[in-house]
């Protein structure tokens, strides 16, 4: 999963929340929520100071391996968080 297409997923979840929400309501200040296209580019693309590796993926491997936890895919975590703060109108 890249980081474009995971902000894209968000994106795609916050495009469908309902602007009476107080805590959306707030963090838009009552402003609409506009969306716009997110693009994945490469480092060369788009070049910084910032090293950055080549390959980076986070891994929970030491979470699990030092305190037997295994977080949840980033998918259902999304699917929580909008449907316990009642954001998807779906």
């Amino acid at each position: 999963m890249s980081r474009a297409l995971f902000a894209q997923a968000i994106l795609k979840k916050a495009s469908r929340v309902a602007p009476g929400i107080p805590w959306f309501k707030a963090a838009t200040k009552g402003q609409p929520l506009i969306t716009g296209r997110v693009y994945g580019i490469t480092t060369e693309e788009h070049p910084t100071q910032a090293r950055r590796p080549a390959y980076s993926v986070l891994s929970n491997f030491r979470l699990k391996q030092v305190f037997a936890l295994e977080l949840p895919d980033w998918s259902s975590q999304l699917r929580a968080v909008s449907a316990e703060g009642r954001m998807t109108k779906s």
